[in-house]
């Protein structure tokens, strides 16, 4: 958070570009069998219901690019010898990125640990070239378990140390068994209602706080470029928590309607939170259910109970694992559900990652932040299922920074055009805990784009600031605006110097990351810089 800062002045000036969003997609026919060899031509772009003009077309087959059109060029049916060659925006766009996502709160370990056996040969598949894994955990908290990386076996042994991780998936089956008895036992419908919102309660919340986390780390994973997969591994979701169990009350006390109850703890426009945000964040997700192949008997068996003590099976099974499917569908991923062949699902998964049509669309105004609905459909009269994400988060030019500047935080990768050098001095506290930071950032007059106008240099740089404790709590990006009208005399005898903005920054004791962030509108120039910070309560080091 920043404390104080120069004043924020009036904007000098919007930069207009031309920008191109990309889609992935995937076509299949009624058998579920990938449909290749189509042109641009075939395909129909709509957003918010309105035809947008096809500039960018690539097809990828067994992962390399076979088809590629750009406006006013014509499409080029042979194969690209040398993917190298492809112009780089095209070949960062290609590039892809795994995160390998284990949400141990939500999975029995057994049957999480069999996912991961099964996961070996597809990620040795996976990482070949430029391509990318990382991995992170969830258990209550997020952890970081293995950055980015192309080497395989270390993907392969941060997945062994998760697999000797405690899942809550045995605790979850005990409370819900107890759940049962419970309600076997009570002798009125108000006492009975009243465990099951208990029991309730508790799964919204734990879910809500997994949502949360997910969104958050799909947030930092915004501002990284490439094509990025999420692979989540979990034992399935709630779209309303407990909803088996108020079906179950209805089934004890007949003259009572249970179910409405359950209302109050539907979380359905959370998912659909979470769809946009990865959607925006560029990122497929591709949920796997552990579970495996859900069946009546099997929940029997996992209990330990008899007919009839089981709640609603189809009720269940679908409350678990409908919004799996819903955000894989809707972020041009796939699902693994209701299955216990996990290779078939994983080669599933490797289909959609291999062979996919690549289509942009140009937009030459500036971007806003706004949410648009998007359409792919395929011009044929065969009913073909088309796979893409089916929402587009238009951003602003703060809002893009932000994200790069919290990627950056996440993953270490020098971009300082400006060379910006980053300076803290004597923090002091203040109440609550927190201590000001103030920090000073340089950078070279000389290195800096202005406008010469009536005889002065006009135009402004814009600032953004993020902290993030060693908790991994981070402060949103806060931005300030410096201005320029320099003569043009003055301006000369500057550029042997630094431009110095000076801000405060409040931080928690303790280690911390803070970022910061540079944008020049007049030309676009970019620049960030993350630096790691210890405040002890007797001062400060860096």
């Amino acid at each position: 958070m920043i404390l104080a800062a120069a004043p924020l002045a009036a904007q000098f000036g919007e930069r207009v570009e031309v920008y191109l969003i990309s889609i992935n997609t995937t076509v299949f026919d009624k058998s579920g069998n990938q449909i290749t060899g189509l042109s641009k031509d075939d395909f129909e772009l709509l957003e918010d219901g309105k035809p947008q003009k096809i500039t960018h077309f690539l097809e990828v087959q067994n992962r390399i690019p076979v088809q590629i059109f750009t406006l006013g060029q014509t499409p080029k049916p042979e194969k690209v010898a040398d993917p190298e060659k492809l112009p780089p925006t095209t070949q960062e766009a290609l590039k892809e990125r795994y995160i390998l996502y284990m949400d141990n709160l939500n999975v029995h370990p057994l049957q999480r640990n069999q996912v991961i056996d099964k996961m070996k040969d597809f990620i040795r598949s996976r990482l070949t070239g430029e391509a990318e894994a990382m991995v992170v955990s969830y258990e209550r908290s997020f952890k970081i378990r293995l950055p980015f990386t192309k080497n395989p076996d270390d993907v392969i042994g941060a997945l062994e140390q998760v697999k000797m991780q405690t899942g809550e998936g045995m605790y979850r089956v005990q409370s819900r068994m107890d759940l049962i008895d419970q309600i076997q036992d009570d002798q009125s419908f108000s006492q009975a209602v009243a465990h099951v919102d208990n029991y309730a309660a508790e799964i919204l919340n734990e879910t809500s706080l997994t949502l949360r986390t997910l969104q958050d780390f799909l947030l930092s994973l915004a501002g990284v470029p490439g094509k990025k997969a999420l692979l989540y591994i979990c034992g399935g979701l709630p779209e309303t928590a407990a909803i088996e169990m108020y079906r179950y009350l209805e089934d004890k006390f007949s003259n009572h309607n249970g179910m409405r109850y359950s209302d109050n703890y539907d979380m359905s426009s959370q998912y659909r939170t979470l769809i946009n945000v990865a959607n925006s964040s560029g990122i497929s997700l591709y949920m796997v259910d552990a579970t495996g192949l859900r069946s009546v008997a099997g929940q029997g068996i996992a209990e330990g109970k008899t007919q009839s003590y089981e709640t609603d099976f189809t009720l269940e099974s679908h409350n678990q694992t409908d919004e799996l499917a819903s955000l894989s569908e809707e972020t041009g991923g796939a699902a693994v559900i209701n299955t216990n062949d996990f290779l078939r699902g994983f080669r599933k998964v490797a289909a959609t990652l291999d062979n996919y049509y690549f289509i942009g669309y140009q937009r030459g105004r500036a971007m806003e932040d706004r949410l648009h609905k998007i359409e792919i459909k395929v011009k044929s009269k065969k009913a073909y299922e088309v796979n893409f994400k089916r929402s587009f988060l238009e951003k602003s030019s703060y809002s893009q920074a932000a994200d790069s500047l919290i990627a950056k935080m996440m993953l270490p990768v020098e971009e300082n055009p400006y060379n910006i050098v980053v300076e803290f001095v004597q923090p002091h506290p203040l109440e609550g805990g927190a201590y000001a930071l103030p920090i000073t950032v340089k950078i070279p007059f000389s290195r800096i784009a202005l406008i010469p106008q009536g005889g002065k240099q006009v135009g402004e740089l814009r600032f953004g600031f993020v902290s993030k404790d060693a908790h991994g709590d981070r402060s949103e990006v806060i931005w300030k605006t410096s201005t320029f009208n320099i003569p043009d005399e003055a301006w000369t005898a500057l550029q042997a110097k630094d431009f110095q903005y000076k801000a405060e920054l409040a931080i928690q004791p303790g280690p911390s990351l803070v970022g910061v962030a540079v944008i020049n509108p007049t030309d676009g120039l970019q620049s960030f810089k993350i630096e790691r910070v210890v405040i002890e309560t007797q001062g400060a080091k860096k």
